[in-house]
C-alpha cells in the first residue's frame, strides 16, 4: 500500500493478511482517537493505484476540494470495494441507508437516515429527528454490498453528526461525522482480506496533524497490523513490522 496526502506520496508498506477487526478513527489497542471530521472511507482489497487519480477526481467533484462539477456514483465506475462508508450514495445498487443514528442522551430510539433525491445525506430527516438534541452515529453502513457495517454500541463513544444548537455537522459545506479525539470510534468485526493489495481513499480532516491520531487501524490475528495516523505535521503509514 502507498499512502498519498494532498497528492504527495508519504510512504509504502508491503504488509498483507486478513484483518479480523478494524477500527475507524482510533488505534485498536485503545487511545489515539481522531479529533476531526470524516465524510468518506472506502476500502478495495485489491491494488487500485492505476485508478488513483480518477478516484480522487470523483471524490473531489462531490466534496468540492477544489472545484464543483457533478459526480457520478463512485462505485458504479469503480466496483469491487470491500467496504465503503459515505454520507453520499456511491452505489446505485445499494438500497440501504447511510447511517444509523440516535440522540446522544438516548432520549429517542435509533433511526436510519438515508439519502435524498440528489444522492446526498437526507439532512432534512436528520434535523427533524434531532430537533434541539445532539445526534450521534451508532452505525455507518457499508455501501459495498458486503455487509461490513461499522458500529459503536457505547453511547459515549459515538461520533456526532448533528448538533442540537447549530444543526448538521458539516465540513466544507457537506455533512460530516465529528470524532472528538478522545473516545469516539466505530468498529467492524468482519474479515477484510487484502493479500493481493489494498487501496484506501478517505475524505477526512484532522484538527491538527501535530497530534498522534489514528484514521484507520486493523488487527491481524490479534495484533495491530498497519495503521494510518497523523504525527509531527504529517499523515503517515506504518505496517507495524518496524514500529
Amino acid at each position: 500500500m502507498e499512502l498519498h496526502f494532498q497528492g504527495v506520496s508519504r510512504g509504502t508498506t508491503s504488509n498483507g493478511g486478513t484483518s479480523t477487526l478494524f477500527d475507524i478513527m482510533r488505534g485498536n489497542a485503545g487511545g489515539l482517537y481522531l479529533n476531526g471530521h470524516s465524510q468518506e472511507l472506502i476500502f478495495w482489497n485489491s491494488d487500485q493505484s492505476s485508478n488513483r487519480t480518477d478516484i480522487e477526481d470523483n471524490i473531489n467533484t462531490f466534496y468540492d476540494v477544489y472545484t464543483e462539477p457533478v459526480a457520478p456514483l463512485l462505485l458504479n465506475n469503480y466496483p469491487g470495494a470491500a467496504a465503503a462508508y459515505s454520507l453520499r450514495r456511491i452505489n446505485s445498487s445499494y438500497q440501504g441507508s447511510a447511517v444509523l443514528v440516535q440522540t446522544a442522551l438516548n432520549t429517542k430510539g435509533p433511526v436510519y437516515i438515508g439519502f435524498d433525491s440528489n444522492n446526498d445525506l437526507d439532512t432534512t430527516s436528520l434535523a427533524t429527528y434531532g430537533g434541539s438534541e445532539d445526534v450521534v452515529v451508532a452505525g455507518w453502513l457499508d455501501q459495498s454490498g458486503n455487509g461490513n457495517d461499522a458500529s459503536q454500541a457505547t453511547s459515549a463513544n459515538r461520533p456526532k453528526i448533528y448538533d442540537g444548537t447549530t444543526g448538521v455537522v458539516t465540513e466544507n459545506g457537506k455533512p460530516a461525522v465529528e470524532f472528538d479525539g478522545t473516545s469516539d470510534y466505530l468498529s467492524n468485526a468482519g474479515n477484510l482480506t487484502y493479500t493481493s493489495g489494498l487501496s484506501i481513499y478517505s475524505v477526512s480532516k484532522f484538527d491538527s496533524l501535530s497530534n498522534t491520531e489514528r484514521l484507520f487501524c486493523d488487527d491481524i490475528t490479534g495484533v495491530q497490523g498497519f495503521f494510518i495516523y497523523s504525527s509531527s505535521g504529517y499523515l503517515q503509514v506504518n505496517d507495524n513490522n518496524t514500529g
